[in-house]
């Protein structure tokens, strides 16, 4: 893992953290098992599947949960979401 981002994940240890790359190239096997070990989590992002966009990837690294839906979520599943009690995301739901 880069070295810069190595300093940054010591400052922040014992801290929950969650982490979103921008680019690309940092899906890999080597920055995953970094994340895991760290006990970071790692944001795959809703994005559409375009060059040059991170890959969604479903990876477990830690046990924090994070959720960034980047609008690609339809008004009628918020409805759902909202309609039901027994969702755990629908007291989120405006």
């Amino acid at each position: 893992m880069n070295t810069m981002i190595g300093e940054l994940f010591r400052e922040f240890a014992g801290i929950p953290s969650v982490v979103e790359f921008g680019s690309p190239d940092w899906a890999n096997n080597r920055v995953i098992a970094g994340l895991r070990k760290r006990g970071i989590a790692y944001a795959s992002t809703d994005l559409p599947e375009l060059e040059g966009l991170p890959p969604v990837l479903d990876v477990v690294t830690s046990p924090l949960a994070y959720f960034r839906l980047e609008g690609r979520i339809s008004k009628k599943v918020c409805h759902l979401f909202a309609e039901n009690l027994d969702c755990p995301l629908a007291r989120f739901v405006v």
